[in-house]
């Protein structure tokens, strides 16, 4: 009696990597801005309102770069829509995250998502290394 994977796409290790990367890549940007503003005031004293500076800054970059990979993965690689791991990420990690902040400090609280972004990275090189010995070539 062992689990039956009927969807194609799941027999597909890349795939299945892809998702759980995808997980892990909003729970760590989610991570990031729903504890900023405690992280800002706790590690340089600011006030509530520069937090919030800091925070609206970040969103913007986060904007800029967002249209800009969305451009590059028209010449680089077709993106696949991993909606549902997308939102499990961002909802789940952040509890972790708020669980070490009530536990340590905000600062030690981001190790979250830097473990996060660890597995997004981990993917990056699995796809690369996977590619690199079948002999694609990535543009």
């Amino acid at each position: 009696m062992g689990i039956s994977i009927r969807h194609p796409q799941l027999k597909d290790r890349h795939y299945r990597f892809g998702v759980v990367a995808q997980f892990f890549n909003v729970a760590a940007q989610t991570c990031t801005w729903i504890f900023t503003i405690q992280y800002v005031q706790e590690a340089i004293g600011g006030d509530e309102a520069n937090a919030g500076r800091y925070l609206q800054y970040s969103l913007m970059v986060f904007l800029v770069s967002r249209f800009f990979m969305t451009w590059a993965l028209g010449y680089v690689r077709p993106a696949r829509l991993l909606m549902a791991m997308a939102i499990l990420g961002g909802a789940l990690m952040p509890l972790v995250q708020g669980a070490l902040i009530d536990r340590f400090d905000a600062a030690t609280s981001y190790i979250t998502p830097a473990a996060c972004f660890l597995i997004v990275a981990a993917y990056g090189w699995f796809d690369l290394s996977s590619a690199t010995r079948k002999g694609i070539v990535h543009p």
